[in-house]
C-alpha cells in the first residue's frame, strides 16, 4: 500500500481506493466502494474489499458488518448537504428506487462473500422471473463458478460444473441496446443460437463491447465487486469458488 491513515485504534493501508471513513478514539468504520484496503490492529493484518464494511470497536467486537451504521450515513448526508455533491459511495436514485423494491434484488452468499444483484426486469421481464423461480427451487445453491477468465468475466449456475449443464428450460433471447458494462449480469448461451439461455450466467469484469446486443442483460451487480476479482482463474478452477445460496432480498 503506498499510504497509511492512522486513526484512535487502526492502522488503514490505501492505494488507489475509494470509500468512507469515520473514526474516533474507539472506534473506526470504513466502507470500501472501489478497490481495496488493507487494516492492520494489534498486529493482524484484513484486507477489505469493494462493498465490504469494516468496524474496529474498542467495546464491541471487531469485524465485517453487513451495512453500514446510521453514524455513517449521517456523516454522508451532512458532506453532500456541504459539497452539494452526491458521495460515490451511495447508490445513485436509480439504484437507491430499484433497490427499495426487495424483489428484485438478488443476494448470492459465495465462498468469498456476499454479492448483491439489482435485477432488471424492464430489459428481460422473462429471465429475471425465470432466475427467481430457479433461485425459489434453491437450484443455485452450492453450484461453483465454473469458469473464471480474470479480467472479463465469472460464470456460473450450471449443476454438472462443466459449463454445458442446466435446468433444461430454454428461454427466447431478450437483447437490450443496454451496454456491457463493469457488474453487467447476462445469461449464458450457446454460440450459434440466441434463444438457448438456461439457468447459467455470467457476470463481467471490465467493459466488454464485443458482447452488446449479443446476450440477454438480467442484472447488474451492486455490491460485492471486489470480491469477483479474487477469484481463481480457470476453466474449472482447481479450487473454485462456490455459491453457497441464493436469496430474494427480504
Amino acid at each position: 500500500m503506498n499510504l497509511k491513515i492512522q486513526t484512535g485504534n487502526l492502522t488503514i493501508g490505501i492505494r488507489g481506493t475509494q470509500f468512507d471513513l469515520l473514526a474516533n478514539r474507539s472506534k473506526t468504520e470504513i466502507k470500501v466502494t472501489q478497490g481495496q484496503v488493507q487494516v492492520s490492529k494489534g498486529g493482524l493484518k484484513t484486507l477489505v474489499s469493494e462493498g465490504q464494511v469494516y468496524l474496529a470497536d474498542e467495546n464491541t467486537s471487531s469485524g465485517f458488518r453487513k451495512e453500514i451504521s446510521k453514524e455513517l450515513k449521517q456523516a454522508i448526508l451532512k458532506l453532500e448537504s456541504l459539497t452539494g455533491k452526491k458521495l460515490t459511495s451511495e447508490s445513485s436514485d436509480e439504484e437507491r428506487k430499484v433497490s427499495s423494491n426487495n424483489r428484485n434484488l438478488l443476494q448470492i452468499y459465495t465462498t468469498k462473500g456476499l454479492i448483491t444483484v439489482r435485477m432488471l426486469p424492464s430489459l428481460a421481464e422473462k429471465h429475471v422471473t425465470r432466475i427467481k423461480e430457479l433461485v425459489t427451487q434453491k437450484f443455485y445453491d452450492n453450484l461453483i463458478f465454473h469458469s473464471v477468465r480474470k479480467g472479463f468475466a465469472v460464470e456460473t449456475g450450471d449443476p454438472t460444473g462443466t459449463g454445458s449443464g442446466g435446468s433444461g428450460e430454454k428461454l427466447l433471447a431478450e437483447i437490450s441496446k443496454t451496454p456491457f458494462e463493469r457488474g453487467t449480469v447476462a445469461m449464458k448461451r450457446n454460440r450459434n443460437d440466441p434463444n438457448s439461455g438456461d439457468s447459467q450466467f455470467f457476470i463481467t469484469l471490465r467493459r466488454a463491447p464485443h458482447l452488446d446486443g449479443k446476450y440477454t442483460i438480467w442484472g447488474k451487480v451492486i455490491e460485492g465487486m471486489g470480491l469477483l476479482g479474487q477469484f481463481q482463474a480457470g476453466n474449472p478452477p482447481s479450487n473454485p469458488e462456490r455459491i453457497i445460496n441464493i436469496k430474494i432480498a427480504d
